[in-house]
C-alpha cells in the first residue's frame, strides 16, 4: 500500500519535471501534460529535410546526403531517449524503495540535464555536417535556414494561443495561390525577420527556464517556483501571437478568394484548436444528407439547419477565442493558468472560458436535435457517433503536430 502510494507520488512528479524542465526547453514536445516522458521529440524532423532542401535549393544526391544525415541522427536522439527513460525509471524505483524524495529529485534533473545536453549536441552536429556538402551560394543562404530552425525549436510551446503558428507553414499547408507571386514572398520575408526577433529572444529565456529547471537543490514540489519559472515566456510569446495576428492581415489579401479562406481558417485552427476544430455535428449533416431515401426537402432543411449553425458560430467561437486570450493575458501564460489551478480555485479566471465553452455546445446541441428531429430512428442510428471528449488540459491551445504529413 504504502508502497504503491510513493509510486504514484513519483510518477506526479516526473510528470511535473518533465512537463517543465524538458518540455519547454531546448528538446521540446508536442506539449501534452501527463503524457510524461513520451513528450520529448526531435528538434530536426522529417519535415525539416523538406524545408532545408526548398530553401537552399539541394540537388537529389546532396539531398539524399541530408536525409542519411537525418536517419543518423534519428537513430543516436532515439537512443538518448531511451537511456533517459530508463534512468529516470530507475530513479522512480529506487525512490519507491528508500523514499528519498530529495534523492529522487537530483536524479531526475542530472538524468534530464544530461539528455538535454545530449539532444543539443546531436543537433549540433547534423547541422555541421549538413553544411559540409553545400556550396558556398547554398551558404550564402544559411541565414534563412537558422530563421527556419529558431522557428522550429523555439515556436512549438504555445505559451500562449496562437504564438506558436508559423505563418510561413500556415501558406504552405493551405497551397496557397498569391495574387503576385513576389508579393507575396516579400511579404513573408518580412515575417521571418520580424519573428526572428521574438525566437532569438525565446532562446534566451528557455535556457534561463532549463537552468532554473534544473537545480538540483530547488524544491521540486513548490508550486508557487515552477508558476514564476513557467511565467518568464509570457511577454515574448504574447509579442509572437500579435506578430501573427498583424501578418495573417497582412498575408490573407495577397491570396486568391479560394486561398485566403483556407489561409484564415488554417490559421484560426492552429492558433486556438478546440474552437476551431470542426464541429461534429456538421459531419453528422454531411452524412445524413447521403442517407437513402431522403428527400429534397429534408434535404433543404438539413442545408438551412447547417447554415444557421456556421453563421452563429461565428460569433461564438470569436467570444471563446477572446476569452481564451484574455485569461492568458491576466494568468501569464497557458502554462501558468493550467499550473495555477492545480493549487488553486480559478472559477473567475475561468468563467469567462467556460461560458464561451457552454455557448458553443449549446449551439451545436440545438442544431443536432433539429437534424436528429427531421430523421427516422433508424436513420439516426446511421449517423456517424460523436468521438469520445478530450480531457487533455492542454486541447485549449495545442495544435496538431506540424509534422503529422511528414514527407510532403
Amino acid at each position: 500500500m504504502i508502497r504503491a502510494s510513493l509510486a504514484k507520488l513519483v510518477r506526479c512528479v516526473a510528470v511535473l519535471a518533465v512537463a517543465v524542465s524538458v518540455v519547454l526547453t531546448a528538446a521540446p514536445a508536442q506539449a501534452q501534460m501527463g503524457m510524461g516522458m513520451e513528450g520529448m521529440s526531435p528538434t530536426i524532423t522529417r519535415r525539416s529535410i523538406d524545408t532545408y532542401t526548398k530553401i537552399l535549393g539541394l540537388d537529389k544526391e546532396q539531398k539524399e546526403a541530408a536525409l542519411n544525415l537525418y536517419e543518423g541522427y534519428k537513430k543516436d536522439f532515439e537512443g538518448a531517449r531511451e537511456k533517459v527513460r530508463a534512468d529516470m525509471a530507475a530513479a522512480q524505483e529506487k525512490m519507491a524503495d528508500t523514499a528519498d524524495m530529495r534523492g529522487m529529485q537530483r536524479e531526475m534533473m542530472k538524468n534530464v540535464k544530461s539528455f538535454m545536453e545530449k539532444s543539443e549536441a546531436l543537433e549540433n552536429a547534423f547541422v555541421s555536417d549538413l553544411k559540409v556538402v553545400l556550396t558556398e551560394k547554398q551558404l550564402a543562404n544559411w541565414p534563412k535556414v537558422e530563421r527556419s530552425r529558431r522557428r522550429e525549436k523555439h515556436m512549438r510551446q504555445p505559451f500562449v494561443s496562437g504564438a506558436n503558428v508559423d505563418m510561413v507553414r500556415v501558406v504552405e499547408r493551405v497551397k496557397a495561390t498569391p495574387l503576385d507571386k513576389d508579393e507575396l514572398a516579400s511579404m513573408l520575408d518580412r515575417y521571418e525577420v520580424d519573428m526572428d526577433k521574438h525566437t532569438q529572444a525565446m532562446a534566451i529565456i528557455e535556457k534561463e527556464m532549463a537552468e532554473k529547471s534544473f537545480d538540483p537543490d530547488a524544491d521540486m514540489m513548490d508550486m508557487n517556483r515552477w508558476v514564476t519559472i513557467v511565467k518568464a515566456p509570457y511577454e515574448t510569446a504574447k509579442g509572437m501571437r500579435e506578430t501573427n495576428k498583424e501578418y495573417a492581415r497582412k498575408l490573407a489579401p495577397l491570396l486568391d478568394d479560394a486561398s485566403r479562406k483556407r489561409f484564415e481558417d488554417e490559421f484560426k485552427m492552429r492558433a486556438y484548436p478546440r474552437v476551431y476544430k470542426p464541429m461534429h455535428v456538421l459531419k453528422m449533416m454531411d452524412e445524413a444528407e447521403k442517407l437513402p431515401g431522403l428527400d429534397a426537402a429534408k434535404k433543404a432543411e438539413i442545408g438551412t439547419i447547417r447554415a444557421n449553425l456556421l453563421r452563429d458560430a461565428v460569433g461564438v467561437n470569436e467570444r471563446w477565442a477572446k476569452a481564451l486570450e484574455e485569461r492568458e493575458d491576466k494568468g501569464g501564460g497557458t502554462m501558468a493558468v493550467f499550473m495555477a489551478s492545480m493549487q488553486k480555485d480559478v472559477s473567475e479566471l475561468n468563467k469567462p472560458v467556460n461560458e464561451a465553452r457552454l455557448a458553443r455546445k449549446t449551439l451545436e446541441a440545438d442544431a443536432k436535435k433539429k437534424l436528429e428531429d427531421l430523421l427516422t430512428e433508424e436513420q439516426r442510428a446511421k449517423l456517424p457517433a460523436a468521438p469520445r471528449e478530450n480531457n487533455n488540459p492542454w486541447a485549449d491551445f495545442q495544435p496538431p503536430s506540424d509534422d503529422d504529413e511528414p514527407g510532403q
